[in-house]
């Protein structure tokens, strides 16, 4: 299958540096720039991102953002620049579930649209609370998820292990699940991912940087 449009599930803002690397254009996905555990994923889809930024709270000693509702963390959305802890008020609440709502509707209306690779970097996550695997089980009710929100079957989720990651934790091999395949990637510390890798991934699906999917 060819595609028009990527997007990151997550895990990380990895998927995202990758896609903007490569394509030179900047990523619009509601997961892009989050921590996001692979649970949190269908809780997003359940409500359209309805709770995002709703109920929050510092974490990690003002690092970053837990959301109770979804489990995500908020790294980035509430820390202005220069400084190294978060800022959480009513404003900044305002300002990132705005633009994350934004994001969400963006991206499922182009992928409603269009023939869309989705990207999932991972399974685990240091955000608090995210312990279980990833088996057969959650990439098909993902794969469910994603079909009753797209009305159509033109789509690929693909899985990206993170091989050496501490918080790798997916119980599968590579079976054969509708509308999912397998790449690899091996987890550097400080590092966005291997640039040879991911290039080599987006070249297996035949995505051309001379023709870019919406991302």
């Amino acid at each position: 299958m060819s595609f028009d449009a990527v997007f990151s599930l997550g895990s990380s803002c990895t998927p995202a540096h990758q896609l903007r690397r490569y394509f030179q254009k900047r990523p619009s996905s509601c997961f892009d720039w989050l921590v996001t555990p692979f649970s949190s994923i269908s809780r997003v889809f359940a409500d359209d991102g309805a709770s995002f930024c709703l109920d929050v709270a510092e974490c990690f000693d003002g690092a970053s953002v837990l959301c109770a509702h979804y489990g995500v963390m908020y790294h980035h959305e509430f820390r202005l620049p220069g400084h190294s802890r978060v800022t959480v008020n009513d404003e900044a609440k305002s300002n990132a579930r705005a633009k994350l709502i934004y994001k969400y509707n963006k991206m499922l209306s182009i992928a409603r649209e269009n023939r869309t690779l989705f990207l999932r970097y991972g399974s685990g996550t240091d955000a608090p609370g995210d312990i279980g695997d990833v088996t057969d089980h959650e990439l098909i009710s993902i794969v469910d998820i994603l079909k009753e929100k797209l009305g159509h079957s033109e789509f690929e989720l693909c899985y990206i292990r993170q091989d050496g990651f501490q918080f790798e934790r997916s119980s599968f091999h590579n079976a054969e699940i509708e509308h999912c395949s397998f790449f690899s990637d091996t987890h550097v510390d400080e590092q966005l991912g291997n640039d040879d890798r991911w290039n080599a991934l987006f070249a297996s699906k035949g995505l051309d940087r001379d023709a870019p999917p919406f991302i």
